[in-house]
């Protein structure tokens, strides 16, 4: 799981049903993941892609969320390497 700024808010990532790639003007690259009960999160790639294993690990739980449904664009997969 990944805590979201608010206290009470989770985003279970082996329950994604949503993820989705925001590029602001200010340069921010974010992700924004909504999980099966709603629970709605944005991650900083830069923040994410800090840990090599922390990396990996996220990316097996997107893996998992693929073969259940998530709906990803194809922006979305291609940052993560999921398209070439």
């Amino acid at each position: 799981r990944v805590r979201s700024t608010r206290a009470d808010d989770w985003v279970r990532t082996d329950q994604l049903a949503k993820l989705s790639l925001e590029v602001r003007v200010t340069g921010g690259r974010y992700l924004a993941m909504e999980d099966r009960d709603g629970r709605k999160l944005r991650v900083d790639l830069s923040e994410l892609s800090e840990n090599p294993h922390v990396v990996e690990l996220f990316l097996s739980a997107v893996r998992r969320a693929c073969s259940r449904g998530l709906a990803m664009n194809k922006g979305t997969a291609k940052e993560l390497g999921f398209l070439p």
